[in-house]
């Protein structure tokens, strides 16, 4: 009888023991993933001085006489770094939602969650501006091929994107602010 007793009490001690481990190993998970997106983000963020120089010389080199192939050899690498961050941004919500499927692993989840949100509403302005972009090399192509479009209409186009880029750049920050939040107040 005290054989028995013995034995299940070890049973259960090593069940326990590799259930603990088993959760330990859950949140090392989490942590892993958390910096292999993290990284994709800094690499992505390390771009964005990039598209920033690329969409100042277009702001700098856009005159109303330019031509459509002027346009576009402007917006070509506005559009290529735009791409090179979408894809690097995309990796890291790959990493986030790796954390999302792992089972109790706290704040990870929170903060990976709220990555997922910010990456897709970074993803929704950068598609928004390339499509500003297309419209501005249509524009200027229009006007090549003699084509009178309603300057009035185009401009009321551009700036209903620009408003929604900047709804979209005021929730990415207020985003970004809540995972600094996040990862500060659980010490991630």
């Amino acid at each position: 009888m005290n054989k028995r007793i013995t034995a299940s009490i070890f049973v259960v001690l090593m069940v326990l023991t590799l259930f603990s481990i088993g959760c330990g190993g859950e949140k090392e998970k989490a942590q892993q993933f958390m910096k292999e997106g993290d990284s994709f983000i800094t690499k992505a963020d390390g771009k964005s001085k990039r598209l920033e120089d690329a969409i100042d010389t277009l702001g700098e080199k856009l005159t109303p006489n330019a031509t459509s192939q002027e346009i576009k050899s402007l917006a070509d690498p506005i559009d290529e770094v735009s791409n090179e961050i979408l894809i690097d941004i995309g990796k890291a919500k790959e990493s986030y939602e790796k954390i999302v499927e792992l089972g109790n692993v706290g704040a990870y989840k929170d903060y990976a969650k709220t990555q997922i949100e910010l990456i897709d509403k970074e993803s929704q302005m950068v598609t928004e501006f390339m499509r500003m972009l297309d419209q501005l090399e249509e524009f200027y192509q229009d006007i090549e091929r003699g084509i009178q479009r309603d300057q009035n209409e185009f401009l009321a186009s551009l700036e209903s994107i620009e408003e929604r880029v900047h709804t979209l750049r005021t929730e990415c920050d207020n985003l970004r602010q809540k995972v600094k939040d996040i990862k500060k107040k659980n010490k991630l």
